[in-house]
Order: C-alpha cells, then sequence, then structure tokens
C-alpha cells in the first residue's frame, strides 16, 4: 500500500480481492489497513460473496464491525443464497448475529432453498438465535422450497424450546410438507414424546394423512410405540382411520404381535368391531390374529 498497491486487485481464478482474504482469514489489522487504504467494502468473489459474508461465515465479530462501519451492504446476497445473518446464524455465532440485528437487515430474507435466518435457528436447534428472530417478528410460517415449514425443522432438531416459541406464535400446527406430514407425524416418527405433547396442546388435526395414508396414530402403531398410542387415543384419534391398504390400527398391531398396543387401541369397548373390518385383500384384524396364533 506504501507504494501504491492497487488495494482493489481482484484474484482472476476465485475473483477474491485483498479485503475479502483478509476478512475471511480474521486478520483484523489488515482489513482496517485497507479500509483505510480505500478498499472497496461491497466487492464479491466469483460465487457473490462478500469480505461481510466472509467474515461472517467465521465468526469474526470485530472484523464484521469494522466493515459495516465502513458502509458493507447489510443484505448482500453470495453464495446458495446466503447472507451474512444466514452465514451468522448457521455458525451459532451469538455475538455476530446480535451484530448485525443491531443494523436491522431483513430478518426474513430467504436462500436458494427458501430458508429463512429463523428456519437455519429452527433446524439447527440454536434456542437463543431463534428466540431473537422470534421476538424482532420473523415469519414463523414460511416454508422451504421442498414445502417443508419452520415448525418441521424444528421438530426434526428434537429442540421442543423452539416448538414451543413458534407454537405460541402461531405456528401452523397442521401445515404438510410434501409428502404430506404434519409436525406430529414428524415428532412420532422422531419419538420426541414432549414434543408431540406440545403440539397436541394446540389441538392439531388428528386425521391428517401422509402420503402413505398413515395418520399420526397410524403411524404411532406402525412404529410399536404403546405410548403415543395411548396418548393419541386419549387426545380422540380415531381408531377407525386406514391407510392405503385399508389397514386399520388393529391390522397393523396384530400383523406386528403387539397385545400392549391392541389393548390401548381397544379402550372403547364399541372399537371392538374394527377387528371384523377387511382391508383391501379382505383381511380383517381378527383373521390376521387367527392366521398368527
Amino acid at each position: 500500500i506504501q507504494f501504491k498497491a492497487h488495494v482493489n486487485i481482484i484474484d482472476e481464478e476465485d475473483s477474491l480481492t485483498p479485503l475479502i482474504v483478509a476478512a475471511g482469514r480474521g486478520y483484523v489489522a489488515f482489513v482496517e489497513l485497507l479500509i483505510g487504504a480505500g478498499a472497496e467494502v461491497n466487492a464479491c468473489d466469483k460465487f457473490g460473496s462478500t469480505a461481510l459474508i466472509w467474515a461472517a461465515r467465521r465468526g469474526y465479530k470485530p472484523i464484521i464491525e469494522l466493515l459495516l462501519d465502513a458502509g458493507a451492504e447489510l443484505d448482500a446476497v453470495g453464495m446458495y443464497g446466503s447472507t451474512a445473518l444466514m452465514m451468522a446464524t448457521r455458525g451459532n455465532f451469538i455475538g455476530v448475529v446480535k451484530l448485525i440485528l443491531s443494523r436491522e437487515p431483513n430478518i426474513n430474507t430467504v436462500d436458494q432453498n427458501g430458508l429463512s435466518p429463523l428456519a437455519i435457528a429452527a433446524r439447527e436447534g440454536y434456542v437463543e438465535i431463534a428466540s431473537m428472530f422470534i421476538q424482532l417478528g420473523a415469519y414463523v410460517n414460511a416454508v422451504d422450497r421442498f414445502g417443508n415449514s419452520i415448525l418441521a425443522g424444528a421438530v426434526r432438531s428434537g429442540n421442543v424450546e423452539i416448538v414451543k416459541m413458534l407454537l405460541e406464535k402461531h405456528a401452523d400446527v397442521n401445515a404438510r410438507d410434501s409428502e404430506n406430514r404434519t409436525a406430529l407425524h414428524l415428532a412420532i416418527d422422531k419419538s420426541f414424546m414432549d414434543i408431540a405433547v406440545a403440539l397436541l396442546e394446540r389441538k392439531p388435526n388428528l386425521e391428517i394423512r401422509n402420503k402413505d395414508g398413515d395418520t399420526p396414530l397410524l403411524r404411532a402403531v406402525k412404529n410399536r410405540h404403546v405410548g403415543f398410542c395411548q396418548l393419541l387415543v386419549n387426545s380422540g384419534a380415531k381408531v377407525s382411520a386406514t391407510d392405503n391398504a385399508g389397514d386399520n390400527v388393529l391390522h397393523v398391531a396384530l400383523r406386528a404381535r403387539s397385545r400392549k398396543i391392541t389393548q390401548s387401541l381397544l379402550l372403547n369397548p364399541s372399537d371392538s368391531r374394527l377387528l371384523y373390518r377387511p382391508n383391501k385383500l379382505g383381511h380383517t384384524p381378527y383373521s390376521i390374529d387367527q392366521e398368527n396364533p
């Protein structure tokens, strides 16, 4: 720089500038020197990532502060459609997220997969960061390009705190993904009892069927989970529901030789009539039981 070196020279292979390299490697003094010498703070590499995005990806808070004070574009979009806020969220860099939020970025922007910063935090189980976004009014019912809701991502992470926060802000408990599964289906498949209880407190539709025709109760029976079966029956799930093969829960339970589940499903004496209801192949739960004594 002292000898008039070009501070904005661009690497021919990756379009990296000295400032992008310094920011991505955490060289605070170099970043400060380059900015002072007139480096372009919003120059980007061949993927569109700026020095700010590179610094956020690594969690370099002092560098991010220098870049923002020098006029770095807060919502610049780089590789995979990610912003600096998304990069900081993915790394669970809480201090960096707080700093960026203090500059009032767009918290509802999405990357190329349709994930917002809140969606990223929810699926990673980052409670503190998710809480910050929710408190700032981030959209809780956005879906990604695969049809997954933010609530579904939180369920998959297994973090009941985030699930409850989303539900308190009226996340759609009946939202379905590309396979027609609800958050309750996912909780059952993951065996997350605490999350299932939290979802049931919001009175979801218990009769939504996934692509295989399974209601949450059918999923619980197929997973041989007695606790979920009891919980769902007590919550009003219909024992008479059938899957795409015409099987009701008793077909499934007796085929699996599960007496405990069968007993939990027959708490209501009137449901015993389902023992004689045939599936699409003409088999009844009773006939299945007789064939496999």
